[in-house]
């Protein structure tokens, strides 16, 4: 965590990295939002889908998902690799967290927050721009949807890993990615 730092920004920018080294965090952040028509936030991953799709025009049914990132369950790392590995259930000890609410972390890492900071508000403007009634009925159609396919396509849902962590035939677009695409486009 000491070693990588401001990942997220870096991840993101176009520009040669020293250009960044002489802004302050805010203009990093505001620089690299108007590289990109959108950034979705992951903490508000469904209202970052949903934002999507009344920018573009999206039907419903288009930004439908199986979730398959489960903590506990087992995952193939690439479409290559026959193994799967299990994904352990979230933990920090108490020094790590103690470290990452710290000033030196926060410090460090302070493109990401500002980043994070940016592209929240962007979020927040937007929906206020499209009509917060308008989106917020959007929202709750993509969850009634998305409840839907939790309790009809999830659980037939085949994964490239069982739950015993055996490779398998599955049902998904690309190792996994798009799992459950047909359950999901026979539903809709």
């Amino acid at each position: 965590l000491r070693v990588h730092k401001n990942s997220q920004f870096h991840y993101l920018q176009t520009v040669e990295r020293g250009y960044y080294k002489k802004n302050s965090a805010e203009e990093a952040a505001l620089k690299v939002m108007k590289e990109y028509n959108f950034i979705g936030v992951v903490e508000r991953f469904d209202e970052s889908l949903v934002l999507l799709r009344l920018l573009l025009g999206l039907d419903a049914k288009d930004i439908l998902y199986v979730s398959s990132k489960i903590s506990g369950g087992y995952v193939s790392k690439n479409h290559d690799d026959d193994k799967c590995h299990y994904m352990f259930p979230k933990f920090t000890t108490p020094a790590v967290d103690r470290y990452l609410e710290s000033d030196e972390f926060y410090q460090g890492n302070d493109k990401d927050y500002a980043l994070y900071l940016a592209v929240n508000r962007s979020m927040d403007a937007t929906i206020e721009m499209i009509g917060k009634e308008r989106f917020v009925e959007a929202l709750k159609e993509h969850k009634k949807l998305m409840q839907l396919v939790n309790d009809k396509c999830a659980p037939i849902t085949r994964f490239p890993c069982s739950e015993e962590g055996i490779r398998q035939d599955h049902n998904c677009y690309w190792n996994d990615i798009g799992c459950g695409y047909d359950c999901i486009d026979s539903l809709i």
